[in-house]
């Protein structure tokens, strides 16, 4: 046997020693160490300052599926928006209201998002400046 091979098994275990060191020291990343002072200088809203009930309910909340869509009928939409069904039809065709979706049988149905998206984007009512009253 040369004194190669000899060498060889040795050179080995020093280099598992050598990694099985590096493993078990805890080397950061200087972007790892960055991240590190940022996340210290802010001040984070520490766990028991929110009570277990409300920590529940955030995580079962944010568990839960996405509602299911919901199709609103011809009569919701019309209480909903407090207009005849001629007047949704005549907004619906020229673009100032969302179109029902066709179901089977010939019913309307509208997306109750589409809806309520709808009824938000609708324009505030612009009051007079509280130093206007006062005068008139």
């Amino acid at each position: 046997m040369t004194t190669a091979a000899k060498k060889k098994p040795a050179t080995q275990a020093a280099l598992a020693r050598k990694a099985k060191k590096l493993k078990d020291e805890k080397h950061e990343s200087a972007a790892a160490k960055v991240r590190a002072q940022l996340d210290s200088d802010s001040q984070k809203p520490s766990s028991e300052t929110v009570p277990l009930p409300a920590r529940r309910r955030a995580l079962i909340g944010s568990a839960r599926a996405p509602p299911p869509l919901r199709l609103l009928s011809r009569k919701e939409v019309c209480e909903r928006v407090g207009v005849s069904y001629p007047t949704i039809w005549e907004w619906a065709r020229t673009g100032r209201f969302p179109k029902a979706r066709v179901l089977n049988g010939g019913k309307l149905g509208w997306l109750e998002s589409e809806i309520e998206a709808w009824i938000l984007a609708l324009p505030l009512q612009e009051l007079k400046p509280a130093d206007e009253e006062a005068k008139a």
